[in-house]
């Protein structure tokens, strides 16, 4: 049972937790739709067996509509379930009992499945039921940090005291733990760290080809600095200091040169103008993605390939690849500016088709 595997483990890794916790809201979304209530919903009544999760027991809601439809009687004042899972209006043997008394349990088992404690103990069956209708729990991330801002909040809400204040359907609750195991949702992979984005105007005012020799000139006469007191204070050859300083005019124009490819690029990103990346050809291509200039070809010689690829707005990549099929070398181009082109031989043809 789901137990077995807290005892033994104590709090499961993220992943595993939205898993199982989305095989029981799934099964208890089958229940609700036939008009069943769990009402006992807790990890000693779900099973896993491989990677699936089973929900079991469903004793509690037999005895109820047992109690309730053949022998009319009522359950007002009763309070049936375990304490450690039971919605404030079970604790408080409210007669007005729905599927959202289930909500709430789910809430109670996701808590100790993230924390390895359910939201609330005591040393007695009642002061757990007291703390159900009386108390608010804990925020799941003071127990453990790293659980995902969406998925706390998810839980938070199914342990919201009023009912109307929970997650209304498990159908409701099952696509927001749908959502948690796509790409885009709160989880981020196991062994992996969310990266911030990179903001390539920053990138590219901070490469201005002054502030970086600026910036260099700065820096190296800190080296300097450093350079010649290391000179004084060790006994070093008087050259020691003219020499660094050379060395640091060399450098300059290779970084000169780094900042002014790098702002390039980033002028590139965000202002949609192609950047031509060619391999054994030659290329021209249009200032701007959305022209109709683009021309990439060239010769090296037969049997030569020509590999080249246009940055479009938005991340698209155009390819290109260029080679002889044959015994006779007949260079070709592509011009055009979206999915379709133009095919050029030597002989000036043109013809019409997807570009290669």
């Amino acid at each position: 049972t789901l137990r077995d595997r807290l005892a033994r483990e104590g709090e499961l890794p993220i992943a595993e937790a939205v898993r199982i916790l989305r095989d029981v809201v799934d099964a208890l979304a089958e229940a609700h739709s036939s008009g069943v209530v769990h009402r006992d919903i807790k990890p000693d009544n779900v099973m896993l067996r491989g990677r699936h999760a089973l929900v079991t027991d469903f004793g509690v809601a037999k005895a109820i509509s047992e109690a309730t439809g053949r022998q009319k009687l009522t359950t007002e004042g009763v309070a049936l379930g375990t304490p450690a899972y039971m919605s404030p209006e079970q604790a408080a043997a409210d007669k007005h009992i729905d599927h959202r008394a289930d909500i709430y349990a789910v809430g109670a088992v996701a808590y100790e499945l993230l924390t390895g404690r359910p939201p609330f103990t005591g040393t007695t069956p009642q002061e757990v039921l007291a703390s159900h209708v009386t108390q608010a729990p804990e925020p799941v991330t003071k127990h453990r940090a790293t659980v995902p801002p969406a998925l706390a909040q998810l839980v938070m809400q199914c342990l919201e005291k009023k009912a109307a204040d929970r997650w209304q359907s498990t159908d409701e609750l099952l696509t927001q733990l749908e959502s948690l195991t796509t790409p885009s949702g709160g989880i981020t992979p196991t062994g992996t760290q969310p990266v911030e984005g990179v903001d390539y105007g920053v990138a590219g005012r901070s490469a201005h080809p002054i502030r970086v020799a600026a910036l260099y000139a700065l820096a190296s006469i800190g080296v300097l600095a450093i350079v010649y007191v290391l000179m004084l204070l060790l006994g070093l050859p008087g050259w020691v200091t003219p020499g660094a300083a050379a060395l640091l005019v060399v450098g300059l124009p290779f970084m000169l040169l780094t900042s002014h490819h790098e702002r390039r690029r980033a002028v590139a990103v965000t202002t949609g103008t192609r950047v031509p990346t060619c391999l054994h050809g030659d290329a021209s291509v249009g200032d701007r993605a959305g022209g109709n200039t683009g021309r990439i070809g060239g010769s090296r010689g037969p049997g030569t390939p020509h590999h080249c690829s246009v940055r479009e707005p938005h991340g698209r990549l155009r390819l290109g690849y260029f080679g002889d099929r044959g015994l006779t070398h007949r260079p070709t181009a592509v011009t055009g500016g979206s999915g379709r082109g133009h095919r050029r031989d030597r002989t000036g043809a043109r013809a019409h088709g997807p570009c290669p």
